[in-house]
């Protein structure tokens, strides 16, 4: 090994992994100039060495130990202790940002505040993760490149880099738009919206908290409409209920829960159905929260933050009934931690053939289930622990949807949800055309004969054919043969004196039987 020069201190030095290396160390104790450095090789400490020998070197060491100071000074002021040197990454103020609002709760914390950390923490991490397009290109200063350079640098290819390790001046409405692109390859566009949400806020708060990161960064990108463009469409209700799934999917859901070695998984999703609470409220729920008329729910428990009561009806006396013979001594109802109800419900819901139907889900058939014996969404609301808007966007308009679609196009929200138009504009657009066709053709129709829908089968070589309308049947050889046949019983009818009634709808009588071929018979 070289010898080191005079000045140079070999020492022995324990990594953060407890791992063992060395550092040279350069002391230096003289009136004019102190120092006191450790470098990871000798190249580094005999430069530095060097530099102390001359009063230009020395002056070059002091303002860059003066740049230290206040660039530390400042990480102090912002609360960042893991800050070194040169401008923060866009990581330094996200775990800033995650120490001062998300602070770890204790241990004897509430579950659902525990899992709530957990949520924001999580999306934090992940955030700096996404690969992403930085807009400006910077030097090692972090200031952008102008000039020559800058038009050099705009013709590489933008290489992707994670977002965490972008500082704030290279982040502009193309990284934003790239960050949302990255992020809808791999979830929801309503998970994207969430994460797009935080950083809107994020960095509003930047501008408060520190004016050069507000300088360098200039404008809340997130904050743009071009960027917020690319989120349309994220506030897609979800209408999802059971009868989706087969009219015996309920039964099949039940089935399912009743199999599983633990009876709590069968109750809580009957509690769910008969009360609307959410899951996290339900398995934090205890015995001293159940009065004779209502279940008080702490304000810690539930989603906005706000307590509220749970009417009890006799459905949920009587599962509560059944839990309180295996009464636990801890206090709690149930013993199901969040991650293990979601484990077996996930294994429940394969087994019932429910995919894609999600625990939430019981609590949203709840409240479509309370609309459709009230047909109120204020009562809805209350019970359900709401807003009123919540309940009309999310379960009020899927629900008038669904009887509008049931019924056909018999109403002219069941023609715009048919043919896809979001409002009348353009339901009227294309009425306005037809409308005086149709006003001349009236009188013709009146006039006219009538048509009438004749449902036709076959089986073993014949023709079966019947009117609805009429009640009448007959067969034959052939299609043609059986429709004359029925023609001339429904002659004889009217020859009787029936008057002629009205003609059911094609579409209708489709729905109704979807197994036969319907045509209308002129009469």
């Amino acid at each position: 090994m070289a010898k080191l020069s005079r000045g140079i201190q070999l020492i022995d030095w324990r990594n953060a992994d407890k791992s063992k290396s060395i550092r040279y160390r350069v002391r230096i104790q003289r009136k004019t100039f102190q120092a006191d450095e450790l470098f990871e090789t000798l190249e580094d400490a005999e430069k530095f060495l060097a530099d102390t020998k001359s009063e230009k070197g020395r002056q070059a060491l002091l303002k860059e130990q003066a740049d230290k100071d206040a660039i530390q000074r400042k990480a102090l002021a912002l609360g960042i202790k893991d800050f070194l040197t040169g401008p923060l990454s866009l990581s330094s103020y996200l775990d800033h940002h995650a120490a001062k609002h998300y602070p770890e709760p204790p241990d004897d914390a509430p579950e659902a505040k525990k899992k709530w950390w957990a949520t924001q923490v999580s999306r934090i991490e992940v955030i700096k993760r996404v690969k992403v397009e930085a807009g400006n290109a910077v030097g090692k200063n972090g200031e952008p490149l102008t000039g020559r350079v800058a038009l050099m640098a705009s013709r590489i290819p933008n290489l992707r880099r994670e977002f965490g390790t972008l500082q704030l001046s290279e982040i502009t409405r193309k990284t934003a738009n790239s960050y949302i692109e990255e992020r809808k390859k791999q979830v929801s566009l309503s998970t994207v919206k969430r994460d797009v949400s935080f950083l809107r806020s994020f960095f509003n708060t930047l501008y408060e908290g520190d004016e050069e990161g507000a300088k360098a960064l200039g404008e809340n990108p997130f904050d743009a409409r071009s960027v917020l463009k690319n989120l349309e469409g994220a506030d897609k209700r979800r209408a999802v209920r059971l009868e989706d799934f087969g009219e015996d999917a309920q039964e099949r859901l039940f089935a399912a829960l009743r199999a599983c070695r633990n009876p709590e998984m069968l109750r809580i999703a009957a509690l769910t159905l008969a009360t609307g609470m959410r899951r996290g409220e339900i398995l934090s729920l205890t015995w001293d929260q159940i009065g004779d008329d209502f279940i008080s729910l702490r304000a810690e428990q539930t989603k906005s933050k706000e307590p509220r009561k749970v009417p009890l009806t006799a459905e949920a006396r009587e599962i509560l009934a059944q839990c309180e013979k295996d009464k636990s001594t801890d206090g709690r109802v149930f013993s199901y931690t969040a991650d293990g109800f979601r484990s077996v419900y996930k294994r429940v819901r394969e087994k019932a053939g429910l995919q894609g139907f999600r625990f939430h889900d019981l609590r949203h058939e709840y409240i479509s289930r309370i609309l459709e014996t009230l047909s109120s969404p204020v009562a809805a609301a209350e019970l359900a622990g709401l807003t009123v808007r919540h309940v009309e966007e999310q379960h009020a308009k899927p629900l008038e949807n669904r009887k509008a679609q049931k019924n056909g196009i018999q109403t002219e929200h069941g023609l715009r949800l048919a043919v896809g138009h979001k409002d009348s504009r353009m339901t009227q657009h294309y009425a306005s055309g037809i409308a005086k066709k149709v006003a001349e053709n009236m009188s013709k129709t009146t006039s006219a004969s009538k048509a009438y829908p004749i449902l036709i089968e076959v089986a073993d070589g014949k023709t079966a054919v019947s009117s609805p309308d009429f009640g009448l049947t007959a067969a034959g050889a052939s299609e043609a043969e059986a429709l004359e046949i029925i023609k001339a019983e429904i002659i004889e009818c009217m020859k009787g004196g029936l008057s002629l009634p009205n003609a059911s709808s094609p579409l209708e009588l489709a729905r109704q039987f979807p197994g036969c071929l319907i045509k209308t018979l002129a009469i």
